[in-house]
């Protein structure tokens, strides 16, 4: 086949009158539907048009660049954005056609989490065509992955100002909401993209998770319910589902639901930790569903905290705490993880140890209840009463129901003689949590001695 130079090469297709004969209304008005996907990129806003047009490169540019179109949009490759490139760069492309180009190179970009290099194509498609709604879209996902939510609304906004039907928009802005905790703007978002589209069961999954968010553990059921019945492979709402149902105590239900989201994808490591969770006082099997998601995912660093307190309560303290390490790898800033391994260090009888684990702790996050505990717990096994009893009254200061601080300072007071304040105490943590008194027993305090 003979190879036209790029220039010749549009002149001819611009000659056959080709934009005219394919971006028709009805055209446009299918792939708008055809292309909406939650969290997901979009192709361009002339997918139909670029199926007819890659013909016609065939007939008047060669295979060259008609094998260029055809391999940019469909992978991550360094292959594909040289593909795209070339194309861009043909000359054989103008106008909106020259941004679909800048559209599909972008995504490439996304999808390599070259989020900068993505902004910058898919600005380029904007200043080429204004009104090219895959770019807005396609640039607010580059912009929430790369954590700029403020971003991110604004092109969602574009995008629903130029299609006020476009449910994925509604459903992704709800997304960005969701994650700057917005809960109120993320549900009338979520509920205005199923309003639009009510087979939109993505978005259905996405109402139960922020109602999970939210603590309302029954609406979440419903929003989730709905989302299975629309699409009964839809791992994610299954997961959410049985968060909901662990949330409500039914913890069949749960572990149900967790199984089916497995079935449906075994590589599922949040599902495999979720059902951990569930297992209740069945340690060895929450080890197991802790040990595959790690298994999954190496990174996972709450499976690590979730096995940690399996072994744990278990009475295998080393495996808690070298599990515990593992948390504070990952997440070297997360309070929690420092909190876990004062925890199980004070339990194993290493309370020097772990006093500067809580201390940490606190460092990340001032005036927290479960770490003040715990660090009163710590000064309770050292002998350092006073310091326990004064941590344990910061705890129930801003907990006044935390019935461990309750009983801890309650054996702290008969340690140093106050029978009668201490046993009150005491009195007071068993009206709220019967089994207090097994649960410290069990971590080698009773009656007040380590």
């Amino acid at each position: 086949m003979v190879h036209t130079s790029p220039a010749l090469c549009w002149h001819k297709l611009a000659q056959r009158k080709v934009e005219a004969a394919v971006t028709s209304a009805t055209m446009t008005k299918q792939l708008a539907t055809a292309s909406i996907q939650h969290d997901s990129l979009r192709p361009s806003d002339f997918a139909f048009k670029a199926a007819i047009v890659f013909l016609l490169v065939v007939t008047f540019c060669g295979l060259a660049l008609a094998d260029d179109r055809e391999i940019c949009p469909k992978s991550a490759s360094d292959d594909a954005v040289a593909a795209c490139t070339r194309v861009i760069t043909s000359g054989a492309f103008h106008g909106r056609d020259l941004a679909e180009h800048y559209v599909q190179r972008g995504n490439v970009f996304v999808r390599r989490r070259e989020y900068d290099r993505a902004i910058q194509d898919y600005d380029q498609a904007i200043r080429l065509d204004p009104n090219n709604t895959s770019a807005y879209y396609n640039r607010g996902i580059a912009y929430n992955d790369k954590r700029d939510y403020d971003r991110a609304i604004q092109d969602y906004d574009q995008t629903i100002r130029l299609n006020p039907n476009d449910a994925a928009a509604y459903n992704n802005r709800g997304s960005v909401y969701h994650n700057i905790r917005d809960y109120d703007r993320a549900i009338q978002d979520y509920a205005q993209a199923v309003r639009v589209d009510p087979s939109h069961a993505r978005a259905f999954r996405n109402l139960c998770a922020v109602y999970n968010e939210k603590g309302e553990y029954l609406r979440a059921v419903k929003e989730c319910s709905e989302a299975i019945r629309i699409n009964p492979n839809l791992t994610s709402a299954f997961n959410s589902r049985g968060i909901s149902y662990r949330n409500l105590g039914d913890t069949d239900r749960a572990v149900q639901d967790y199984d089916q989201a497995i079935r449906l994808d075994p590589n599922n490591a949040s599902a495999y930790y979720n059902r951990g969770l569930a297992r209740g006082s069945n340690h060895d099997l929450a080890i197991a569903d802790y040990s595959e998601a790690i298994r999954l995912d190496p990174n996972f660093a709450r499976a690590f905290s979730g096995r940690a307190t399996a072994y744990g309560k278990k009475g295998n303290y080393e495996r808690a705490i070298a599990d515990s390490d593992e948390f504070i790898r990952l997440e070297p800033s997360n309070s929690f993880a420092f909190n876990d391994r004062c925890w199980w260090r004070a339990v194993a009888g290493k309370a020097r140890e772990a006093l500067p684990d809580c201390e940490e702790s606190l460092r990340l996050k001032p005036n927290d209840a479960n770490a003040l505990d715990s660090r009163g717990f710590v000064k309770l096994r050292l002998g350092d009463f006073n310091g326990a009893i004064a941590d344990y009254n910061l705890a129930l200061r801003l907990n006044p129901r935390l019935a461990e601080s309750l009983y801890g300072r309650g054996l702290a007071k008969i340690r140093k003689g106050d029978n009668v304040g201490g046993n009150a105490d005491v009195s007071a943590a068993k009206a709220i949590q019967s089994d207090v008194a097994d649960e410290f027993a069990r971590d080698g305090v009773m009656n007040g001695r380590k």
